[in-house]
């Protein structure tokens, strides 16, 4: 069996490396925006020093007004359990595995990545995830075009394209899109963590996020 290191995976992946993007030491595809920042991570299986197996492609999306504002808040409710570094902070989250056929799927999960001609049959499957990545994002530019699309999902899907925790990153968006359903929203949250789901610690936050967003 051949050596396959993690510099022969970073240099495979450096050949797919979308126009405008740069590549990290890890692998990741990166992109910085004017107050927004999107990676791209293959999700891989790693066997080094012999090979490695790709399952999906995940995009990150993060836009820094939403995740400043959350900073700031959660660092004055510490006891939330919601853990915010702005350096690792996103805003939304999708999975592109889905748009390759079950049948090639199961054909690029399975397959050994240990060389360059093992990584030129998983390329193209890359390559289609990478696309519709790219689709995704040439088509959802802004924070409205976002919380639009988040929008029309249902609440399981949105919880997931939402980077936890959802209902603050919600009310954060809502405020700064100026949804008309603000207000509500906001103040529906508070009184189910008020009283019909008691949670102190949750329904103090979320009052203080309100009043941050409130006041801007």
């Amino acid at each position: 069996m051949g050596i396959y290191n993690k510099e022969n995976l970073l240099i495979n992946l450096d050949s797919i490396l979308p126009s405008g993007f740069s590549m990290n030491a890890e692998g990741i595809f990166i992109k910085q925006e004017n107050g927004k920042m999107s990676e791209m991570t293959f999700a891989i299986d790693e066997y080094f020093p012999h090979e490695v197996n790709f399952f999906n492609l995940l995009l990150a999306v993060s836009f820094t007004e939403v995740e400043q504002i959350l900073h700031e808040v959660l660092a004055s409710h510490p006891n939330t359990g919601y853990p915010h570094e702005m350096s690792e902070a996103f805003t939304f989250d999708k999975s592109f595995a889905n748009v390759l056929p079950a049948a090639d799927y199961e054909k690029f999960r399975t397959h050994e990545v240990n060389s360059d001609t093992s990584f030129d049959v998983v390329k193209p499957y890359l390559n289609q995830m990478k696309g519709a990545a790219l689709d995704f994002l040439n088509q959802h530019v802004t924070l409205l075009d976002f919380y639009n699309y988040a929008e029309t999902l249902p609440i399981n899907e949105m919880a997931n394209f939402y980077r936890q925790p959802l209902t603050a990153r919600r009310m954060i968006i809502k405020k700064l899109v100026n949804a008309p359903d603000y207000t509500t929203y906001a103040n529906n949250l508070i009184n189910h963590y008020s009283t019909v789901q008691p949670d102190v610690t949750k329904s103090v936050f979320l009052q203080a996020l309100k009043t941050y967003l409130d006041a801007l």
